[in-house]
């Protein structure tokens, strides 16, 4: 049990259709509080039933993954962790896709719709030499991207983050999906259909310490996501979607080692069932953000609240000293 299971199968509920509460309680509310809920009620689910239709519709029919005969998936990092997870999931979900893996090491799936391309993405001459590999053999039949590869640098304090570590992670955290949206997205006249996806982290938001290069490597991706998301809408392109998945902690071996603090608050995520959503965007076109768990939806804010309150909430969560140090 977690603040996660609360909120989705209590709070939000609760929030969602009050009407429900007066119903039960109609012979001790007023009929001025019960037309105040039910007024409420149907505001709420008229927003949210509006939000949901803008993140989905558009100007074009979003194709469904299934109607691509011979579809190419370029997946980062899909050797481990959410990356695998998620190839599992669109081995299960499609027949009809070519999922190609780009990582160091190759795909433990054994199927023959996943393609290795073993590449090490903090090395420019093969992350160039991949390019052009791919331009020439898959960029026209490419209809989703997910870079989803990351590393981080030791757990260490500021004072002792080397910059050999710190260039690597931002090559591979930050500049590789940069360049691959760069020269694999379609053009902006083009009528190709290609959906991408950019795995972040709350971390780049909501900064512990000891994490400075993986989180600032994180908040720059975040940043890239945004602007290039909004450029999209504000020329009019209908055939490229974006997704930013800020995840909280899952259970990869990336921050295996130590027992996170809070898990009531801050549960750990299981991989399997992210990218389950995940994939479930993929397929509907779902434009936006996607937060878990709960907390994640309010990092900002919780930046943004009084200093005195961020240091309460801070010592609270134990957030800046969990971490060991390697």
């Amino acid at each position: 049990m977690n603040i996660d299971c609360l909120c989705h199968w209590i709070v939000l509920p609760l929030l969602r259709y009050p009407l429900l509460v007066s119903l039960v309680l109609r012979r001790s509310l007023s009929d001025s509080t019960s037309i105040c809920l039910t007024v409420y009620t149907l505001l709420i689910n008229a927003f949210l039933i509006a939000n949901s239709y803008i993140k989905r519709s558009g100007q074009i029919t979003w194709k469904s993954l299934h109607e691509f005969k011979n579809g190419i998936v370029l997946v980062t990092g899909g050797s481990k962790g959410l990356g695998r997870a998620i190839v599992f999931q669109l081995l299960q979900d499609y027949s009809n896709l070519t999922i190609l893996n780009v990582d160091i090491c190759p795909s433990p799936v054994r199927d023959p719709r996943v393609k290795d391309l073993i590449c090490d993405l903090s090395d420019d001459e093969e992350v160039t030499a991949l390019l052009n590999l791919l331009k020439r053999k898959y960029k026209s039949e490419i209809r989703l991207i997910v870079n989803n590869a990351g590393v981080r640098a030791n757990f260490t304090g500021f004072n002792r983050i080397k910059r050999e570590n710190l260039d690597k992670v931002f090559k591979i955290n930050t500049f590789a999906p940069l360049q691959f949206i760069q020269e694999l997205a379609p053009s902006r006249r083009s009528t190709r259909q290609c959906y991408i996806i950019n795995i972040a982290s709350i971390l780049g938001i909501l900064t512990p310490a000891k994490v400075a290069a993986y989180a600032a490597s994180k908040a720059a991706l975040i940043a890239f996501h945004q602007s290039y998301s909004f450029e999209l809408q504000n020329e009019g392109v209908r055939n490229i979607r974006t997704l930013l998945v800020t995840p909280g902690q899952l259970n990869t071996e990336m921050f295996a080692g130590f027992k996170p603090p809070r898990q009531f608050f801050a549960p750990v995520i299981d991989i399997d069932t992210l990218a389950a959503r995940i994939v479930s965007c993929c397929e509907s076109g779902q434009r936006g953000q996607l937060n878990e768990p709960f907390y994640c939806s309010f990092a900002h804010l919780l930046m943004c609240i009084p200093y005195s309150l961020q240091r309460t909430v801070r010592s609270f969560t134990c957030i800046d000293c969990c971490l060991p140090d390697e």
